[in-house]
Order: structure tokens, then C-alpha cells, then sequence
């Protein structure tokens, strides 16, 4: 029986290869929607791209490991990632009370940060599947590598409970008073005697 967990996947892909789509999908994002932010506040905009950008670029290459620890950290930068779109939402909304119709035009180009978000959710679910995944894993090699070493250890004391046998068996025959050589020599001599 094979007790080894089954890594999560969704239609036959791996929820680490989805993740990374969605994180691709993300970023073909800035390369066709305008932003509207340029237009007016360039200093902003630069700051939320690299908000995105940056945690987006760790999480990828933490993904590529295999530990849950690297997966828990992939997990709260979606958090962070999630907040920054957020953020980004409500100001796409504030926007729409402007007078510049410019800017309102624009801002409905800005609530794909909505559709951003939903896939963040989702990126969010895969990390903490995977994690999940590897918790398991490595809680089985664990559990593998004590039971390894608890038949060490059962073979080991079983060798020092024989040799410590083997030592109570040789005291005890160091105890008993066996004839020796010359005594068997001496009783030989009388036995001849007798029969003489």
C-alpha cells in the first residue's frame, strides 16, 4: 500500500505549473492595458508596479521549490500582492467621482485590477494546496527516517542484550571450578595404581 500523498492538480496539471500561468497571465497584463496613472501621477504607478512585480518575481522562483517552507512563503506574498490590488481597486473607484473624462475613461481600464485580484485568490489557493502537499510529504519522509531509525536502534540493543549474555554465561562458567589438566593427569596415575 502506497501511503505517499498525491500532489494536487487540477484536469491533469500540477497546481505549481497552474500557479505559475496565473503568474504569467498577470503580467501579460501590463503589456496590453493602459494605465491611467501615467498620465498624471507617474511616481505612484512606478511604485505599485514594482509592489507587484517584485513579490510576483520571489514567488516564481520560490515555486520552483520543493519545501513547505518556501510555499508558506509564496502564500503571504500573495497576501501582499492581493493588498496592493486592493488598494489599487478603491483607487480606480475614487477615481470615478473625477470630472476629468479622461481619467473616467481610463479607470475602467483599471478594473482589470479586479480580474487581477480573482487570479491572486486563485494563485493564493494553489500555494497553499502545494504547501499542504509538501507538509505531508515531508511528514511521511519524517515519519520513514524515525522508523528507519528506531530499527536501528531495536538491532543495536538487541546485539548489546546478546553480548551482555554471552558476558553473564562466561562468568557464570568462570565460576564453576573445572578440572583442570594436571587434575586430569593425577587421577589418570591413580587409576593405573589401582590397578596395579
Amino acid at each position: 500500500m502506497n501511503l505517499l500523498p498525491d500532489p494536487p492538480t487540477l484536469f491533469g496539471l500540477r497546481y505549481r505549473t497552474l500557479f505559475q500561468i496565473l503568474q504569467i497571465i498577470n503580467g501579460i497584463r501590463y503589456l496590453i492595458c493602459p494605465d491611467y496613472l501615467n498620465h498624471k501621477q507617474p511616481i505612484p504607478t512606478y511604485i505599485s508596479i514594482s509592489c507587484i512585480l517584485i513579490p510576483s518575481a520571489i514567488s516564481f522562483f520560490l515555486a520552483l521549490d520543493e519545501k513547505s517552507r518556501s510555499w508558506e512563503i509564496v502564500q503571504n506574498l500573495t497576501y501582499f500582492i492581493g493588498f496592493v490590488y486592493v488598494t489599487l481597486v478603491t483607487s480606480c473607484l475614487y477615481s470615478l467621482t473625477d470630472s476629468n473624462e479622461k481619467k473616467s475613461e481610463n479607470v475602467w481600464d483599471q478594473m482589470l485590477y479586479w480580474h487581477e485580484l480573482f487570479i491572486t485568490c486563485g494563485m493564493h489557493s494553489c500555494a497553499k494546496s502545494e504547501c499542504l502537499y509538501y507538509e505531508k510529504l515531508e511528514q511521511y519522509e519524517r515519519e520513514i527516517e524515525e522508523k528507519e531509525e528506531a530499527d536501528v536502534k531495536s538491532k543495536k540493543q538487541r546485539k548489546a542484550e546478546e553480548r551482555k549474555e554471552k558476558e553473564k554465561l562466561s562468568k557464570k562458567l568462570s565460576k564453576i571450578n573445572l578440572p583442570t589438566k594436571e587434575m586430569m593427569d593425577e587421577n589418570k596415575g591413580r587409576y593405573y595404581q589401582g590397578l596395579l
